[in-house]
């Protein structure tokens, strides 16, 4: 159905508004649909009009097809805004024209469309969720590899959290208001794919060098020691950070992430190959923007069993997509990954004298369960928690059983640091 603009205000600076223009030609227009066409027919001949005139009414018409009004310019001769040149089709319905509102105020949609409308000149994207309520205030620890973005939020036993590749801090968005109450979490962004402020040119975002940046933020925000915990990449850096420096840690937390011999995993290492192709990382962020592709266990489908919100998911992708110094620290920290690293910390951790916990997705795909019992056993101190109805994500996929098991485990096992 096209959707046009009202005919222009009259003299007197009055609206008229659509039930009018329609009621004033029986003749012509005997429903709202051939109304709504003889107008655009009458704006497609109207050559004469001056070009900056068919813009304006061009952009109400796109104001009105995304459901908003549009305020007009300011009168030059009184201090108020002048009448709104409205759309007169709005939410799919005949919209009423309202003669004026105060600057500022919101607009309000006739019933029974709701009230669910915005001021355009205060409009914002919607560019994620809402992180600094979730996981306490932003700050930046300065380390070896640049800034890191410092999240921090409640009292307590120190948490310190981990995420993994092309995620950010709002992976754990949903499990840290769970213990904030009782706990004070710290929750760290790593430049890994997810990040908005791309690492220096010559940083090292080897696994080494990110692990080597964690410890210097451990040492500036926890230096009484703290509980690490480390979801997919976020938990080998956990492991690298256990085995150089267990006397910044009371305990250690990782829930569904790389070991021994699994890093890459076998369905994500095509990513690798990606890094080392000329274009390939870029190539590899924007094919994510195809929800079947999405959805396929090469991409995502087997690190969420359940849909991602629209919005972590543009929070996760849309920093890669548009910032080409975000995928070049992306393709760095790509190129240097070795199941080496995994190997090491693996002989490693049978010295690692600290409690940690293992809660662990229940299942075969990314991060098989299997390997966090083989883990745990060759550690003095570890138990496995199975988490049912999950994938690698565990603190999308289940946020409260994940925040229950932390929450134990913290109460009953933590002793001070060595």
């Amino acid at each position: 159905m096209p959707v046009c603009s009202l005919p222009r205000l009259r003299a007197n600076g009055g609206i008229t508004s659509w039930t009018e223009h329609c009621s004033s030609r029986p003749s012509r227009a005997t429903s709202v649909r051939s109304c709504l066409e003889l107008a655009d027919q009458r704006q497609r001949r109207s050559t004469e009009e001056p070009t900056a005139g068919r813009k304006l009414r061009r952009s109400h018409r796109m104001t009105a097809h995304l459901g908003l009004f549009a305020a007009a310019p300011r009168q030059k001769s009184a201090g108020t805004l002048a009448p709104p040149r409205i759309s007169p089709y709005v939410g799919g319905r005949p919209a009423v024209a309202r003669a004026s509102r105060a600057p500022g105020a919101r607009c309000q949609l006739p019933p029974p469309s709701g009230e669910m409308c915005r001021n355009v000149t205060n409009a914002q994207p919607n560019t994620g969720t809402n992180t600094e309520d979730l996981l306490g205030a932003r700050r930046t620890v300065q380390t070896s590899i640049g800034e890191l973005g410092c999240y921090e939020r409640g009292a307590g036993p120190t948490l310190v959290f981990l995420h993994g590749v092309l995620v950010n801090a709002d992976l754990w968005t949903r499990t840290v208001p769970l213990l904030a109450d009782t706990h004070r979490c710290v929750t760290l962004e790593l430049p890994l794919g997810a990040h908005t402020t791309p690492a220096p040119p010559e940083a090292d975002l080897t696994p080494d060098g990110i692990a080597a940046a964690v410890t210097e933020a451990l040492r500036d925000r926890a230096p009484e020691g703290c509980v690490l915990v480390g979801n997919d990449a976020g938990g080998v850096f956990a492991q690298l950070v256990a085995t150089s420096s267990p006397d910044l840690l009371r305990g250690l937390v990782l829930t569904s992430c790389e070991t021994y011999d699994n890093y890459l995993p076998r369905a994500l290492r095509h990513a690798q190959l990606a890094a080392r192709v000329p274009g390939g990382v870029w190539l590899m962020v924007q094919a994510l923007r195809l929800r079947a592709l999405r959805r396929l266990p090469l991409a995502c489908g087997w690190l969420t069993k359940h849909p991602l919100a629209p919005e972590l998911r543009q929070s996760f992708l849309e920093p890669a997509r548009g910032d080409a110094g975000v995928r070049r620290d992306l393709g760095k920290f790509l190129r240097g990954v070795s199941k080496r690293y995994t190997r090491q910390t693996a002989r490693e951790l049978r010295e690692f004298k600290q409690p940690t916990l293992f809660p662990w997705a229940d299942t075969t795909r990314i991060f098989p369960v299997a390997h966090a019992h083989r883990l745990a056993a060759a550690m003095p101190d570890a138990r496995v928690r199975p988490i049912a109805d999950s994938y690698a994500l565990v603190p999308l996929d289940q946020p409260e059983p994940l925040a229950r098991e932390i929450r134990s485990y913290v109460g009953r096992r933590i002793r001070p640091a060595l």
